[in-house]
């Protein structure tokens, strides 16, 4: 029983950042990929790694989740849900073409690390100047995990870059981190978050904003979902629905928002959403997730700070094959500090993250990263 974890780690992130192309995207992530165990993918590593006990303790514990709330942090921004461990309360990375590192930094003043170079970690995709669907900037994606006897913390990555200074990056992705040693109470829960962040020079200070004008912002969205199944959702390859199945899996879509400076709003949707994952019946049956087409998710409109900053109370998932009778959300943006070629920010970055309940007793938890370029980014 060791694909549950999968679909939470597939990494489906493309392109961050913006601006020129070039030939640096091959020295990034270099080391790590060397490094990594001769004809093995960090799927089959994962496998070998854990025992079906340690399986069914994640499964478990990420359904756990099912009853939490998200909420998100500004210094970058980041957003999770999770229960027995400490709230994240800022994200750092750092990046130099050949090593990435991710910093999960918590109130109770402990931390969660992931290294490329002393982690596992597998190169997924590279981009140039004519592949990056946001920008022009060379970009990477991957996966690093980290393994051991007490936790599991695997994160989907991806990031883009000046090709002129290393440190003019954005990266941005989702991980999922469970706790695999026993707790020190017998009746407490083990550690389970899932969570996504962005974090980059562009988007850690104040921003300057246009008093007036509109502009339109397009790219990515993408991160990783939990559902527990109920009677309305049919397993595929099994017909009839299986209740208490849990699915684990990813998702991506294209990102549009809409930005009114005058009125100081934004809003926007994540369309063309696909699902990509695994299904664990309550009889240990591992089965392909339902590719469940039709998704939409609306970033409702909220107001932009002075900051630069959004604080969305809304996030909505819309799918006509699906009786949703409850939902909640948030999202959370920030503005590039850097205009374009009109005078408005380049960029838009942030997380969102929502939840909602079918009829038939189906229940998800989603949260992404979510990036887009001015249509005059430079």
């Amino acid at each position: 029983m060791k694909y549950v974890v999968l679909g939470i780690c597939i990494v489906i992130l493309t392109a961050c950042g913006g601006g020129g192309g070039g030939s640096l995207e091959q020295r990034a992530f270099q080391k790590a990929a060397q490094g990594a165990t001769s004809g093995q993918t960090y799927t089959q590593r994962i496998r070998g790694d854990l025992t079906a006990a340690q399986v069914t303790r994640i499964t478990d514990s990420l359904e756990q989740l099912m009853e939490r709330s998200s909420a998100h942090v500004f210094g970058s921004v980041a957003q999770s849900y999770r229960h027995g461990v400490s709230p994240i309360e800022g994200v750092d990375t750092s990046f130099d073409g050949d090593r990435f590192t991710l910093t999960l930094n918590r109130e109770d003043g402990s931390r969660t690390t992931l290294d490329s170079q002393r982690h596992g970690a597998d190169l997924a995709n590279t981009y140039d100047a004519t592949t990056n669907p946001v920008t022009r900037r060379p970009a990477i994606d991957g996966v690093i995990y980290d393994i051991d006897a007490n936790h599991i913390t695997v994160a989907g990555t991806a990031m883009g870059w000046s090709n002129s200074d290393f440190t003019d990056y954005l990266a941005g992705g989702y991980w999922m981190h469970v706790d695999l040693a026993a707790p020190a109470m017998a009746d407490d829960l083990y550690g389970a978050e899932i969570g996504a962040f962005i974090d980059g020079p562009d988007y850690e200070d104040r921003t300057r904003l246009p008093a007036t004008g509109t502009a339109t912002y397009t790219g990515i969205a993408s991160g990783a979902y939990i559902a527990t199944y109920g009677s309305d959702l049919p397993i595929p390859g099994v017909g009839d629905p299986v209740p208490g199945a849990v699915e684990t899996g990813n998702y991506g879509g294209n990102l549009i928002l809409q930005a009114d400076f005058a009125e100081g709003t934004v809003s926007g949707w994540i369309e063309n959403v696909l699902v990509d994952g695994f299904v664990l019946t309550p009889e240990g049956a591992f089965h392909d997730a339902n590719p469940m087409p039709g998704h939409r998710i609306r970033l409702a409109a909220d107001r932009i700070a002075a900051t630069g900053r959004i604080s969305g109370s809304t996030v909505e998932l819309h799918n006509s094959d699906l009786n949703i009778i409850a939902a909640s959300g948030s999202w959370a943006s920030r503005f590039s500090t850097v205009d374009d070629g009109e005078g408005m920010p380049r960029a838009i970055a942030g997380t969102h993250a929502g939840r909602f309940e079918t009829a038939g007793g189906t229940e998800t938890i989603f949260v992404g990263m979510h990036h887009a370029a001015s249509e005059k980014f430079d």
